[in-house]
């Protein structure tokens, strides 16, 4: 007996009623004898092309295609089950599809589905997380735990991580030794600071290998007493020294203590900054030679070297402009050694700013520098990186065969040159001026031999004094909300535009071309203009495209009420209106 004839009632006297309901229709399925199951066979795809119409009327075991396993059927929804025969099949009126159908929803009582024979358990598919189990640690006394040499590595571990202050910053394993933190960025200086922990036991450094160092040393990058921190601001208005920290506004001193994140301090100490023990001859005197006479000057180098010890986030860059041999690289490199050299980035040329690697490499740093400014302009790409560095916007860092990073905490930019900052289309970079403070160096008007070599070392001398009164000019500054000093710019190093085509068509503009209303002239009359007034004048030829796109700008800036006219005077040529040529 075939199970259809099962279904439709032939062969058992248990056959299914009607009324029966989806859980007895399938308790008498998974009940029936799988024996006595006749499935038939697989019907071969040739076979299946070449049989006539009317062999279409296959058997019901036919289904048996999709699976030998008659529990497998009960898993069909039901438009697949009544897919499985053919369109014109006589045995598409079972009498399980009906029952399937038919059955009213309260019939089918999903809540029993459990006790169903042979049915998973439902409680396999809950909804919400399943309790962890409560276990214990398992016992590893006759296994791991006989190695007696591992215990020993972890044992020094724990012993060197309690002999000091640690934390991992920045994924570097760092010590604090008063007064600032130190990152033991190499694995080399890292075993170095370790063996110096254990060389005065003498049965422990002399039995202990490379290799164990390196495995203490690995262990500890991962010890659950050494705190892993990000992102770590040290006490605002605040300079780490020698004997402690001083706030610069308030002239409060306490001592050194890890929680203040230094990864620096000043070889000075609070004591001789709130007492300077001498006065700064040297400092005062050169700023009355490179000042002009101007006090504002001194104010400004002050400033900035308050600023650049503190850390203070500001919205400016400062740039030393004057003569050669006025004293701007010996401001810059007592600035320098004065904040370390490892809190300093050194710029070798202002290109350098738009490498892919200098925002990577100037992160953590108090200042970065660049002395020697070019007489050339400013590339935009380093104009870009300028004013990032002096908004509230993030950097992005890269690091050679490392990952890129994000921070905010930018060092200061001081500049020097003998030549003013050149920008093209400067009229456009007003963001930039805005933030770029010029500090003027006049000519000292020194003969050469009364000039002293290594000025910067007589000021490091008399640091305590300068850092003294910058405190001071830093206080000043904190009063004006934080607003720097300017002065008074000479002409020979006011800001430049870089575009010295758009600098030869705005002289001509000035000299050239005046204001006249309801009159026009061509561009190629302006152009024949400007060839001779260039041949007169020295300034270069240029083409006739780059002089109509230079005309533009200077006419806007130099003539406002001038405009452009597609017709001159009716004609099918390009021109301005409410200009004349003069003469």
């Amino acid at each position: 007996m075939n199970w259809f004839d099962f279904l439709k009632g032939t062969g058992s006297s248990s056959s299914p009623e009607p009324s029966d309901s989806f859980e007895d229709i399938a308790h008498m399925l998974l009940t029936f004898p799988t024996e006595e199951l006749e499935l038939g066979h697989f019907i071969e795809e040739d076979q299946l092309a070449s049989d006539s119409e009317e062999e279409c009327n296959v058997d019901a075991t036919a289904v048996g295609e999709e699976s030998e396993n008659f529990s497998e059927l009960l898993s069909f929804e039901p438009e697949e089950f009544y897919g499985s025969f053919y369109e014109n099949d006589s045995q598409i009126s079972s009498f399980l599809l009906p029952q399937l159908y038919n059955q009213p929803v309260e019939n089918l009582d999903v809540g029993d589905y459990k006790d169903i024979p042979g049915m998973p358990d439902p409680a396999l598919f809950r909804d919400t997380p399943i309790a962890k189990p409560n276990l214990t640690p398992p016992d590893i006394s006759t296994g791991l735990g006989k190695r007696a040499e591992s215990k020993d590595i972890v044992a020094l571990g724990d012993y060197v991580v309690s002999q000091a202050t640690w934390m991992k910053y920045d994924d570097v394993l760092c010590l604090y030794r008063p007064p600032c933190w130190r990152k033991l960025k190499s694995e080399d200086t890292a075993l170095r600071e370790i063996r110096k922990l254990l060389f005065p036991h003498d049965g422990i450094r002399d039995s202990l290998t490379v290799s164990d160092y390196r495995s203490i040393y690995q262990g500890m990058r991962s010890h659950p007493r050494v705190p892993e921190l990000s992102n770590l601001e040290p006490p605002a208005y605040t300079i780490n020294c020698k004997d402690g920290a001083l706030n610069l506004l308030n002239a409060q001193a306490h001592t050194p203590c890890p929680e203040d994140y230094f990864f620096y301090a000043f070889d000075l100490s609070c004591k001789q900054v709130l007492h300077p023990p001498m006065r700064g001859d040297y400092f005062e005197m050169f700023v009355s030679q490179i000042s002009a006479g101007d006090p504002d000057v001194r104010r400004q180098l002050l400033e900035m070297l308050a600023i650049a010890m503190t850390g203070t986030q500001l919205k400016y860059f400062y740039v030393m402009l004057g003569p050669s041999n006025s004293g701007k690289s010996q401001w810059g490199r007592f600035v320098q050694e004065l904040l370390g050299r490892e809190n300093v980035e050194s710029v070798q040329s202002i290109a350098d700013f738009g490498g892919k690697f200098t925002t990577g490499s100037v992160y953590g740093k108090l200042l970065v520098s660049c002395l020697d400014l070019p007489n050339g302009v400013l590339p935009q790409i380093a104009i870009g990186v300028l004013k990032t560095f002096c908004g509230d916007d993030s950097v992005k860092g890269e690091l050679k065969f490392k990952q890129s990073f994000t921070y905010y905490r930018k060092p200061l930019v001081m500049l020097a040159g003998n030549h003013p900052i050149k920008v093209n289309r400067a009229e456009h970079e007003d963001a930039l001026f805005n933030r770029m403070v010029i500090v003027p160096f006049a000519d000292p008007n020194v003969d050469e031999s009364e000039r002293i070599p290594n000025l910067y070392q007589h000021f490091l001398e008399e640091a305590p004094y300068i850092v003294h009164e910058a405190c001071l000019a830093y206080q000043e500054l904190a009063a004006r909300n934080w607003v720097p000093t300017r002065v008074p710019i000479p002409e020979e190093y006011a800001t430049k535009e870089g575009n010295q085509s758009l600098l030869a068509v705005k002289a001509f503009v000035e000299d050239c071309i005046s204001f006249k209303a309801d009159s026009q002239v061509t561009t190629a009359e302006l152009y024949e203009a400007y060839a001779d007034y260039a041949s007169d004048e020295g300034y270069p030829q240029l083409s006739a495209t780059a002089f109509s796109r230079a005309l533009s700008t200077a006419i806007n800036l130099v003539i406002p009420k001038a405009f452009a006219v597609k017709r001159v005077n009716g004609c099918n040529t390009r021109g301005y209106g409410h200009i004349s040529l003069c003469g």
